[in-house]
């Protein structure tokens, strides 16, 4: 059995796993192995402003690695294999995104990036919204405590530091 592509890289620290399948056919039968990947202690931060119901950080990392049953001959996998795992596993990702609670959720674009020995991986970016609750539920969830949370928004590092973990879980 596979594992998810992995991530060295401290601070970050697998905090879910699973394996699902994501095609069969009495061909081949393909399985993703997922891995979620956040920063310690991010989510404690700030606990207080999400919502019941919501498990996903705002700031993770999503590995996903394929396997193929039976294997394709020779070392590389069919680009026709891939033609057919990656829409659905871009389609299964968005629809996790939803179900994790986060809204909007939309394929805003797709970049080629290139790896070590001529390689290329192609990216994914979603947009989408994170429901933090507004202060009076706050407040009220936490006893009248007004927390202090300071939550900065960088997008550009952000997709910087997202992109490093890719090339790393793909090398």
């Amino acid at each position: 059995m596979s594992s998810p592509p992995h991530i060295e890289t401290g601070p970050w620290e697998r905090v879910d796993e699973w394996t699902e399948t994501a095609f069969d056919s009495r061909f081949v039968a393909v399985e993703a192995h997922n891995a979620v990947y956040e920063r310690p202690g991010f989510r404690e931060r700030v606990a207080s402003l999400v919502p019941a119901g919501i498990d996903q950080s705002m700031r993770a990392v999503f590995t996903t690695g394929l396997s193929f049953n039976p294997p394709p001959p020779g070392e590389e996998t069919p680009g026709k294999l891939l033609g057919v795992a990656a829409p659905y596993a871009r389609r299964e990702f968005r629809t996790s995104l939803g179900e994790d609670g986060l809204v909007d959720v939309e394929h805003t674009s797709a970049q080629e990036m290139r790896l070590r020995g001529r390689r290329t991986v192609k990216a994914f970016q979603y947009d989408a919204g994170y429901p933090l609750e507004d202060t009076a539920a706050v407040v009220a969830r936490t006893d009248g405590e007004h927390p202090e949370v300071d939550i900065e928004a960088r997008p550009g590092g952000d997709r910087r530091g997202v992109f490093d973990r890719i090339r790393e879980a793909a090398e």
